[in-house]
């Protein structure tokens, strides 16, 4: 459960571009945001693009069924060493470290 939301958005007018950053903390942070676009599109005759957004809460669906009930067997079941042992590296990584002595 995330309380917080945070979106980022665009305004683009004709000669003007503005960048938007907005938190909210409502349960309708999603439809709330969706308003607040309409009404700057409306009101400025701008075009508003959503860039980001972080957070939120999801509406619960207690009516929701999903679609197809994925089992266990539908995964593989090979155990996690066997995967990593079957794995080809693309590339390898050399990291150094350098300190300075005096």
């Amino acid at each position: 459960y995330e309380p917080v939301f945070k979106a980022e958005f665009l305004v683009e007018g004709e000669n003007i571009n503005i960048g938007v950053h907005i938190v909210v903390s409502n349960k309708r942070s999603i439809s709330l945001l969706r308003e607040i676009l309409s009404s700057i599109e409306e009101i400025t005759g701008s075009r508003t693009v959503v860039e980001e957004i972080l957070g939120g809460t999801p509406i619960y669906d207690p009516e929701f069924t999903p679609n197809h009930e994925y089992k266990p067997d539908d995964y593989n079941q090979t155990s996690s060493l066997e995967q990593m042992i079957s794995q080809r590296p693309l590339e390898h990584q050399t990291i150094f470290q350098l300190e300075v002595t005096a």
